[in-house]
């Protein structure tokens, strides 16, 4: 079996996952969508690249670029990277980790992931996103503060603030355009949160994460410590349903206690687990060449 994993080439992680798919047999390409050649002729779409994209039997997604601008010049890079998926899902017929990729329509943002969440009614904390800063001036008093405030878009636990008063809130807004989108989430107390990882929509472990020194978030990234955390039915049981309600075969699902009650934070697709692996002694790799390997079966069959 050949493997393709787009995006992240450099990373540990990738590096783990090719380790166990040749101590299997399997070969490995490692490749990202900029050198990819998007062609149309004689009324039929090819895509020209450097590696045989057609010899490749799955395809495991590990990195989706986003936008940015140069110049004032908007490059959306993801747009490169679903669209060769859906090449890959509707011309060569060939499996992908996630398939919801090149299915459904992508929406990165993390109202878009509360909605699919919101058809389970699982329970998430209160929400509010706002458009516009002179919508946010009008609407101070839609949820008690302290307040969590973060990008739609974010990730790695950049760009989330704990806003205490509503004047300091319209001191951060003086700081912003006026047209910015921004989440508003009820903050829930807690002594940080549990990330548990779901491989084919089963859970293989969690971890949980304590908050960091003086601050209100419990990511590694941003120096949080961690600890194995045992799995217990509730857990299990709400990571892998919003696992499989997100479609997300290979998820990081945050998971955080407050007053006696679980609440889901975030499904995040194809996770780091540099992390996980350090402290909970799981290696996820295994787990998810097995999972690539019985996909590939299903889609012969």
């Amino acid at each position: 079996m050949i493997i393709g994993i787009l995006g992240s080439p450099n990373t540990i992680e990738s590096k783990w996952l090719e380790e166990e798919a040749k101590k299997r047999g399997h070969d490995v390409i490692k490749f990202s969508s900029s050198n990819l050649i998007f062609k149309l002729n004689n009324n039929k779409f090819s895509i020209k690249s450097a590696i045989d994209i057609e010899s490749i039997d799955i395809f495991l997604i590990r990195g989706i670029y986003r936008s940015y601008f140069v110049k004032d010049i908007y490059f959306n890079k993801a747009t490169e990277s679903l669209l060769f998926l859906r090449y890959v899902n509707d011309i060569l017929k060939k499996p992908i980790v996630d398939e919801r990729l090149a299915t459904k329509p992508i929406i990165m943002s993390k109202m878009a992931t509360a909605l699919d969440l919101n058809k389970s009614n699982l329970p998430q904390p209160k929400t509010v996103q706002f458009i516009h800063k002179k919508d946010i001036l009008k609407n101070l008093d839609i949820l008690p503060y302290p307040v969590i405030i973060k990008n739609p878009a974010g990730r790695k636990g950049k760009n989330i603030y704990k806003i205490d008063t509503k004047k300091e809130v319209k001191k951060f807004l003086k700081k912003m355009p006026d047209l910015m989108p921004f989440i508003f989430q009820e903050f829930l107390p807690t002594d940080g949160d549990i990330r548990v990882l779901v491989v084919g929509y089963k859970a293989i472990g969690a971890m949980k994460r304590h908050l960091v020194p003086g601050d209100f978030r419990a990511n590694i990234s941003q120096g949080a410590d961690a600890e194995k955390y045992k799995l217990n039915p509730k857990i299990i049981k709400l990571a892998e349903k919003a696992a499989r309600i997100t479609k997300t075969e290979f998820a990081g699902v945050d998971i955080i206690e407050s007053k006696d009650k679980y609440y889901l934070i975030e499904v995040n697709r194809s996770p780091q687990f540099r992390g996980f692996k350090k402290y909970t002694h799981t290696d996820p790799s295994p787990y998810i060449i097995d999972y690539l390997e019985k996909k590939v079966e299903r889609s012969k069959n």
